[in-house]
Order: C-alpha cells, then structure tokens, then sequence
C-alpha cells in the first residue's frame, strides 16, 4: 500500500470513528478515547500526504491500548482495521527513515 492509499484509508477511518461519538457521553472515558483516535489517524493520515512531523502526543493509538479495550471489544471490526492502520503507518514510516 502506498502512502496516499494509507492516509486515504486513515481518513475514511476518522469518518468511522467519529460516527460513534455520538453513541457516547462527552464526558465519558469512552468519548474521550474516541476523540483522540480520531485526531491520531487524521494527524498520521496527514503526515502521509503531506509530509512533516507528528508530534509525540499523536503517535500512540488510545483505541489499541489498555485503556481502550473496552471499546475494542464494542466495536471489534473498526479496531481490527484501526490496527492495521497503525501497523502500516508504521511500516511505512520505518522504510523513510
């Protein structure tokens, strides 16, 4: 997969995350979660289009961790591809550097 494949799918990704926020109380762990996802995948998505630097705070997914793992239970075919994504991001960004 290309950069500008991976940061199309990032977007689309974005998409898919923010259409369940809704679901959520903007107060709740959950919401918040979600919220920052979305903000790593369109940062990384950027940066595959655009180039740049992602900053620290953006390159850990929130979804894909201990403290997602409720929602990754919830919502287990978006954190499949949310997954993927990362790890292709990653492997495109180890073979620039």
């Amino acid at each position: 997969m290309t950069k500008i494949e991976l940061s199309k799918l990032g977007f689309e990704l974005v998409k898919e995350v923010e259409i369940l926020l809704p679901l959520y109380h903007v107060k709740s762990d959950d919401y918040t979660i979600l919220e920052y996802e979305s903000d790593i995948l369109r940062a990384k998505s950027t940066v595959l289009k655009e180039g740049g630097c992602l900053p620290d705070n953006l390159k850990d997914s929130t979804l894909i961790s201990g403290w997602g793992s409720k929602l990754v239970q919830k919502h287990s075919a978006l954190a499949e591809k949310v997954a993927q994504f990362h790890k292709s991001y990653n492997c495109i960004m180890q073979s620039i550097t």
